[in-house]
């Protein structure tokens, strides 16, 4: 069997550096305005006191909170 654990793909050139975000404390009215404005598919949330990644809301999850 093989290690694959030294085995690494550079991601970094296809990344976005600075993605839009959201913080846990924001308005789901602020986070559609983003979603409509920046015609986004996916958005971290963060937690606004240390930045940590708490969540990704995609494009489907709104259509589904909002058949609600």
């Amino acid at each position: 069997m093989r290690e694959c654990a030294a085995e690494y793909v550079d991601l970094r050139p296809y990344m976005i550096h600075s993605p839009f975000v959201c913080h846990t404390t924001d308005k789901i009215q602020k986070v559609l305005d983003i979603y409509r404005l920046m015609n986004l598919r996916q958005i971290c949330v963060v937690n606004p006191v240390d930045g940590s990644l708490q969540g990704v809301i995609s494009r489907e999850n709104l259509f589904n909170y909002m058949s609600l």
